[in-house]
């Protein structure tokens, strides 16, 4: 930017008055920050003996013959370059520097504050994950920007370790090897915490806060992957508590430190935790600050694609989805296989069982068999038995369980309800009563997302046999305590709920209207559904249901409900399998 700097005009002859005298020049001033081998004062500054900032200046100056005799060097000048690294790593509010200002009002407010120089330093430790500061086109600074995008952008691993004379790009590489290693072993919460103090130990360096901010999002996203929701939320608060000293610092990066690096796993909860309204909510925040970023808005296509699936829109949902896919796919994106799955799924819901299969055969495909799980088989068994195509259906249940036994993943609720599911269309009631009493004890202690396969278990078994209606109420009330607010209908064709239950299914359902609207006003698009069994068509079914005082006004929803589709039989056979 520019400044006003007092610069010395010397005399261009003895025997004037005045040996010398300041003239107001402005000079504007760009830099950028680069790799050097040698230290210099800024390198200082920037905590870091190989990094350096680097300047050029445009004077204005006063008009021939006196720009000759102008001083090159005034002693403002390094004041100027302090204060413009400064503004470049956004420790100043660069709202309020449109205006020439002399650099020694910013200088003097930079060495007051009581973290000069470490807020410029976390800021350039910042910067060197969040690519906005400006940075030379050196090859191995842009080697460290792609390594940086491969493995927390796109969440591949580092493709080798490598070696610098940098001291912070050292240790960042050793960060980005660790997080890559720890994803290959899937780590207990323990384990992470371990992990991270060995980490800081061996450091040579005060690990800056950026370091703590990415680590501890990565332990949260790996645990929200296998279900371990409250030991994520740990590590969430543990990313939150290093952020919030990092805005103390440099309260400037409040808008950088809200986008993908953290608030992603704050959607993340919520969708696990069945608040889709919530999840939503902070996907539209994230949504409106990564437009460009190809890898992280990849990433919230699926996440939003997955909310919406769940909560009924499937048109925009399975449009998400495929716009995700596109990207990854364009990016060999290691996470490309989850997107597939999620695909099949919205399919399945969608009752084209066909396509659904065609979606989770290439997910499992690609899955390299050696990680793995039985999960995608197990939906390929689903979308087979809703075809009607039962030894299929059993032979992608064995196939999971192979696959979970590789990975020593015990008891698998959902394998359980497959297999249920099968057993009940066969009309083999002896066998859903017996896998029902065999896993029991583990099915009762499910919570969260894992309610739903219980619950298709339940009523599997109280189609099977009338007497078990304390335990369909009570997975009436478990769903509805997650937010399953979809699935919920089916059981409560059986078994109508009180008051208060419904008014409960309705506020819900609502708050997922809000959500969605939120979402249109980011994304600019409506998002229309055709047939789903979107907030906005179940609250005009209950509506009806509510003014005639049938829930038989519902029997059309039935055979759209996935997963509890998999144990509907005709009405005629409601209290008996066969």
């Amino acid at each position: 930017m520019k400044w006003k700097i007092n610069r010395l005009v010397h005399a261009p002859v003895s025997g004037l008055p005045k040996k010398q005298r300041d003239f107001a020049d402005v000079v504007d001033i760009k830099m950028f920050f680069s790799l050097q081998k040698e230290a210099t004062k800024t390198s200082y500054l920037l905590g870091d003996p190989h990094f350096k900032a680097l300047y050029t200046e445009s004077w204005e100056g006063p008009p021939h013959p006196w720009v000759a005799f102008l001083n090159s060097s005034p002693p403002m000048l390094q004041s100027a370059y302090t204060v413009e690294a400064a503004i470049a790593l956004r420790v100043f509010d660069r709202g309020k520097l449109k205006k020439q200002h002399s650099p020694l009002e910013f200088f003097g407010q930079l060495k007051k504050t009581a973290d000069y120089p470490k807020n410029i330093q976390e800021a350039f430790a910042f910067a060197l994950f969040d690519f906005k500061a400006p940075f030379d086109d050196q090859p191995e600074l842009e080697q460290w920007r792609s390594d940086v995008r491969v493995v927390i952008h796109e969440r591949d691993n580092l493709p080798r370790l490598r070696r610098s004379q940098s001291v912070l790009l050292r240790h960042g590489y050793q960060l980005l090897d660790l997080m890559s290693d720890l994803r290959q072993i899937r780590p207990t919460a323990e384990e992470f915490i371990s992990e991270w103090d060995d980490f800081k130990n061996k450091a040579t360096i005060e690990l800056p806060l950026i370091f703590a901010i990415v680590y501890w999002g990565e332990a949260a996203y790996c645990l929200t992957e296998i279900g371990y929701m409250a030991e994520a939320q740990t590590f969430l608060d543990k990313q939150n508590q290093a952020v919030d000293e990092l805005l103390s610092l440099l309260p400037f990066l409040s808008d950088d430190l809200a986008g993908g690096l953290w608030r992603h796993h704050l959607g993340r909860l919520a969708y696990y935790r069945g608040d889709f309204g919530d999840a939503l909510q902070q996907y539209c925040m994230e949504w409106k600050l990564h437009q460009e970023d190809s890898a992280l808005k990849a990433r919230l296509q699926r996440s939003i694609a997955s909310v919406l699936s769940d909560i009924g829109h499937l048109d925009m949902a399975q449009h998400l989805a495929e716009q995700a896919l596109e990207k990854q796919q364009r990016n060999s994106d290691p996470e490309e296989y989850k997107t597939l799955g999620r695909l099949g799924e919205i399919y399945a819901r969608q009752g084209d069982y066909s396509q659904a299969i065609e979606y989770f055969s290439q997910s499992w495909e690609i899955q390299s068999s050696r990680t793995r799980e039985g999960q995608t088989a197990i939906y390929l068994g689903h979308a087979h038995l809703l075809l009607g195509e039962l030894s299929q259906a059993e032979a992608f249940y064995g196939q999971a369980e192979k696959a979970d036994k590789f990975q020593n993943k015990g008891f698998n609720p959902y394998l359980v309800m497959g297999r249920i599911a099968l057993a009940q269309r066969e009309g083999d009631a002896e066998q859903v009563k017996n896998l029902w009493e065999i896993h029991q004890d583990k099915l009762d202690k499910l919570r969260g997302d894992k309610v739903l396969p219980a619950a298709v278990i339940a009523t599997a078994v109280y189609l099977c046999d009338a007497a078990q209606v304390d335990l369909v109420d009570l997975y009436i009330e478990k769903l509805i305590a997650e937010n399953y607010l979809i699935e919920v209908i089916f059981p409560l064709h059986l078994r109508p709920p009180n008051a208060g239950q419904l008014d409960r299914i309705i506020k819900g359902l609502r708050q997922w209207q809000q959500g969605i609207d939120a979402l249109e006003q980011v994304t600019e698009k409506s998002i229309q559904a055709s047939s789903a069994l979107t907030p906005a068509l179940l609250l005009q079914a209950l509506a009806t249901v509510q003014e005639v005082n049938n829930w038989g006004a519902l029997d059309g929803f039935l055979r759209r409900i996935y997963p509890m589709n998999l144990v509907l039989v005709s009405k005629s056979d409601m209290r008996v399998c066969g």
